[in-house]
């Protein structure tokens, strides 16, 4: 499949067991007007259970793979990207280890889109809905340095702010319903990530405050694919041509044989039916039906 694409195929931790060796690309670099761009694919060990790799590979973890390459590509460029399909607490450790990675694009299996999102002052998280049925476009206006991204603006952080205080509320009210347990849990779940969120742009404020530097900032949009597409023109000939091959063989088959209904016999009354029905007719001879005509 890799020969036959378009596009680069990559993988830094698929590697042969025994060489060591990646199987695909571990990084590409790219150059957006003067910027040179590292992208980096990082693949979720999760797949080894639905797919085979085979007895000679396997998938290292990020930690043993991410150490001896983000150094080397933070070095020679100014903006770097990571595609997986990790989870969002993978994806938040390797944002706080590497802050040189500035954006994390996840495949992340939801269902529904989600705006990018800071796991940390310097890296945002983005992702769009599973099966492709969306396209998530950013238009970011960057500025060398990594001193971080805009995303604490006062309008996201006091929506973060009220979401949080609005669950609080929630988890104070049902405090005492042990049958709200897992529900209550899983809330304070959203509580501790709001609260780690709503920390990280606090400081990202400060931090941009205090040093009077510039942040990069982004514009988010997503797109729904179109349910249908044109029939392509090549595809479409043969099928045309196909169907009217198979309606000459039809007519191939048929020619030959005599019409139930004679041609020359016009209109076809119920005697003529009676031939191949005679049951039927005399059941009908005995409706209403049948002398309808003579009144």
């Amino acid at each position: 499949m890799q020969e036959g694409s378009l596009f680069s195929w990559l993988s830094a931790n698929l590697v042969n067991k025994r060489t060591g060796k990646t199987l695909f690309k571990p990084s590409v670099s790219v150059k957006a007007g003067p910027m040179k761009i590292a992208i980096i694919g990082l693949t979720d060990n999760r797949i080894a259970g639905s797919i085979s790799l085979g007895d000679e590979n396997e998938i290292k973890s990020w930690q043993d793979t991410l150490p001896g390459l983000v150094p080397g590509l933070t070095e020679k460029h100014q903006f770097m990207v990571l595609l997986t399909s990790l989870s969002e607490r993978d994806c938040r450790a390797i944002a706080q280890k590497y802050p040189s990675i500035d954006l994390i694009i996840q495949a992340s299996g939801s269902s529904s889109n989600r705006p990018p999102q800071p796991l940390s002052r310097t890296t945002l998280l983005a992702s769009t809905g599973k099966q492709g049925k969306y396209i998530g476009t950013m238009d970011i206006s960057w500025h060398p340095g990594r001193n971080g991204w805009k995303t604490g603006s006062n309008e996201t952080l006091a929506g973060k702010i009220s979401r949080r205080d609005h669950l609080k509320m929630q988890l104070a009210r049902f405090s005492n319903r042990p049958d709200l347990y897992k529900r209550n849990k899983a809330l304070q779940s959203q509580v501790d990530r709001l609260e780690k969120e709503i920390n990280d742009m606090e400081k990202s404020l400060l931090s941009a405050k205090d040093a009077d530097q510039p942040l990069s900032s982004y514009k988010n949009h997503f797109m729904a694919m179109e349910i249908s597409m044109p029939d392509h023109p090549t595809v479409l000939e043969v099928v045309n041509e196909t169907k009217r091959l198979i309606n000459g063989l039809n007519q191939t088959k048929i020619t030959g044989k005599e019409p139930a209904i004679p041609e020359k016999d016009g209109f076809i009354g119920w005697r003529k039916c009676r031939g191949c029905h005679p049951a039927q007719t005399r059941k009908w001879q005995s409706s209403k039906h049948a002398s309808a005509f003579l009144t």
